[in-house]
């Protein structure tokens, strides 16, 4: 409805002010429901660490994380230093070691600094979970080894109580 008071023009303004605005206000909404999805896909790979974490250095290392991205913030007060944590540490068949990051800190530790180029990298098909390293020293490890350290990454994983895990 027009308003009676207003000249042709004004409500025209009137109403093109309206349409921009909710133009604007959609295309805010579009972003703040980007964010809030980034938000929930990267808080459940938090809740699979929690999972897979038990010691207070694998804790800590998921608070500085979720510090760091800004999901909590830092105490005031000074706490004694606790030592860094260590990934998961597996020997299989003969000699193979694998290594099974608890958090994303580990995760990407493992990656990207304590992988070789000749190691096996496992992780589950859009499933939150630990990243698993089989140490291959350069050989091509056994099918039986590849399929235990496959069902360790499916254990590590949100996925951890299905029957069926893609690796």
């Amino acid at each position: 409805d027009m308003d009676k008071k207003l000249t042709v023009i004004q409500n025209m303004q009137k109403y093109y002010n309206k349409y921009d605005k909710l133009r604007r206000a959609e295309k805010v909404l579009a972003e703040q429901l980007k964010e809030c999805s980034d938000s929930i896909e990267y808080l459940a790979t938090i809740e699979a660490s929690l999972d897979s974490s038990s010691t207070l250095p694998e804790l800590t290392d998921i608070k500085a994380e979720l510090i760091k991205s800004g999901y909590m913030q830092t105490e005031k007060r000074r706490r004694m230093a606790i030592p860094s944590s260590k990934p998961f540490k597996y020997t299989l068949g003969d000699n193979i070691t694998i290594l099974v990051g608890k958090n994303n800190f580990q995760n990407d530790k493992l990656t990207l600094k304590t992988a070789n180029a000749d190691d096996i990298w496992l992780h589950t098909k859009n499933i939150p979970g630990s990243h698993v390293i089989i140490r291959t020293e350069g050989a091509e490890p056994d099918i039986k080894i590849i399929e235990q350290a496959a069902a360790i990454a499916a254990y590590y994983s949100k996925a951890r109580n299905s029957s069926k895990v893609p690796v």
